[in-house]
């Protein structure tokens, strides 16, 4: 199972990455995965990353109940008028509370905020409220993430972690790439390059997370060539800054 989800990954995160190699993929154990391309054999090692825990207390099942209710009512109302699949994620902010009272009209205003919004094929879209849409953006959603698969089938609408998405930082990073880091000198007498990609699997309230500013600035020191963060149910990628050479001695 754990392989399969890994399969699954990698496969989605090859479809919004433009320069991914072409080539037949084997699923292996050092690294996870080989990509035969015509010139090179490319190693990818896979992990994935949680929430390194909940700062305040307070009833998150409750919030997460609540928020549960509002996307399935979303779905509803979307779907009732427009047959175009959407894989959509939607994550609640931290503070307020929410009541029952409270889900009718935040699920209209996402459903209004969805589909006033162009969604082209394989182009993740992320909203976030603005001057421009808080008329039809809910004050208790943080954010929508929005993906049109390109095979036009799959539809999903999920809730991320209702209230508190916490948010990784360089030294969380930097711990999560150490841990993998002897791991490139097993790969590199068969693989040409190693990259590493590092999986929110945000379909799950326990991996959803999101990462602070600075941590997308920071340089990583590590001897794999690549380093991606991929939010998979949003399909959404950031390659990683390296330290050159100089800074890693």
């Amino acid at each position: 199972m754990k392989k399969e989800r890994e399969s699954i990954h990698l496969q989605n995160f090859k479809e919004v990455c433009p320069f991914f190699p072409d080539g037949e993929i084997e699923s292996s154990e050092q690294p996870d995965f080989a990509v035969h391309t015509q010139h090179m054999l490319l190693g990818i090692e896979h992990t994935g990353i949680f929430q390194p825990g909940i700062p305040n207390g307070g009833s998150l099942q409750a919030r997460d109940a609540w928020a549960q209710r509002v996307v399935k009512k979303a779905s509803d109302l979307y779907l009732r008028n427009h047959n175009r699949p959407l894989l959509v994620q939607i994550a609640f902010k931290a503070t307020g509370k929410m009541r029952r009272g409270d889900v009718n009209c935040i699920a209209e205003k996402i459903t209004r905020l969805i589909v006033g919004t162009p969604v082209e094929p394989g182009a993740p879209i992320t909203l976030k409220r603005t001057n421009g849409n808080s008329e039809c953006f809910p004050e208790e959603v943080a954010m929508v993430h929005l993906y049109c698969h390109p095979n036009g089938k799959e539809n999903g609408w999920r809730c991320s972690s209702s209230g508190y998405i916490p948010q990784i930082t360089p030294e969380q990073l930097q711990e999560k790439i150490d841990q993998k880091e002897p791991k490139p000198d097993k790969y590199t007498s068969r693989c040409s390059n190693v990259w590493l990609l590092i999986v929110a699997d945000d379909c799950r309230i326990p991996s959803t997370v999101d990462l602070s500013a600075l941590a997308f600035t920071h340089h990583y020191v590590t001897r794999f060539e690549r380093v991606f963060f991929f939010w998979n149910s949003s399909r959404r990628y950031i390659e990683l800054p390296l330290a050159s050479a100089s800074q890693k001695t």
